[in-house]
């Protein structure tokens, strides 16, 4: 079995959308849009929030009760879920409403789970071939809280790793790339507008402490995953720092709850590729690794 194959079958694959790979290893995302020549970044924001279906509320609460059991710490923050975008040659505009985190969990965690009906989840609510067409993509009867995944590039040409600690809902255990980070309201830039760009650098402070002003990032790409149907940036960050460095400071920073571990790998086609298929990957971080090699010309 190749590595991220999981739950990607014929009736998950959208047609017409289709997504090359890096040599034998399949990518278990659908590409929305890739940021080539974005240079404005703008966001609508909508005040009310999605309700969850009334059937998708006994097993929301399952999930959480049993995500709870296994961190305390658990609270229902608030997040972003990603509406529907449009584009022109060179902006970007998001359409953003309020989800939560619980909600999250009782939806996107549990698409494989059966309802009272018999059918799945993903059966009722998570039609791919619907939420991504050639016109684009919309979300369905369910918010989709959207995060960033930041790659960073340290000075000596390193990349930094992170293994997700086994507390975490979302992926426990798996490798991910710099930083995973949900979006929110409050990720706004000097224009008053909600940025991809902004979450990626609170990130940075939250989980590595690193100064904002020595480092250089920019959006990549959007995709979604076919495991839990989420939006996701990638984001590349370029800091002039060493990795011996970024290391030592992220060891000390408030918000590293989410991992494992983290560590600093050489950063190169083969390097990337042996990690590939020697670990089990997150599908956004499968994605953005293939993001960033493809905008650093190794692919």
């Amino acid at each position: 079995m190749k590595l991220g194959t999981k739950n990607v079958t014929k009736e998950h694959n959208p047609q017409s959308i289709k997504y090359p790979n890096i040599r034998d290893i399949i990518i278990p995302m659908v590409p929305l849009l890739e940021f080539t020549d974005i240079e404005r970044y703008y966001s609508v924001w909508s005040n009310s929030e999605r309700s969850i279906p009334d059937d998708l509320i006994p097993l929301r609460d399952k999930k959480v009760e049993a995500l709870i059991a296994r961190n305390a710490k658990a609270t229902n923050n608030e997040a972003l879920a990603l509406n529907k975008f449009i584009t022109t040659p060179n902006s970007f505009t998001a359409y953003y409403e309020p989800t939560h985190y619980f909600s999250f969990v009782g939806t996107h965690l549990a698409l494989d789970e059966k309802l009272q009906s018999g059918l799945t989840v993903r059966q009722k609510f998570g039609d791919l071939e619907e939420m991504v067409t050639e016109k684009g993509y919309t979300s369905n009867q369910y918010a989709k809280m959207v995060g960033v995944s930041n790659v960073i590039l340290t000075n000596d040409n390193k990349i930094i790793l992170q293994q997700r600690s086994q507390k975490t809902a979302v992926v426990p255990g798996q490798m991910h790339v710099s930083l995973a980070e949900g979006m929110k309201k409050k990720d706004v830039d000097n224009k008053g507008y909600i940025n991809p760009l902004i979450t990626a650098k609170r990130g940075m402070r939250e989980e590595l402490e690193s100064d904002k002003e020595n480092s250089e990032s920019k959006v990549l790409a959007l995709g979604i995953s076919r495991e839990f149907l989420q939006p996701e940036f990638v984001v590349l960050t370029e800091i002039n720092q060493s990795s011996k460095d970024l290391l030592k400071i992220a060891q000390k920073a408030r918000g590293q709850w989410e991992r494992f571990s983290i560590s600093a790998e050489n950063f190169d086609l083969q390097t990337i590729e042996n990690l590939l298929k020697e670990n089990i990957w997150s599908p956004h971080a499968q994605f953005a690794l293939y993001e960033v090699l493809k905008a650093k010309k190794l692919l």
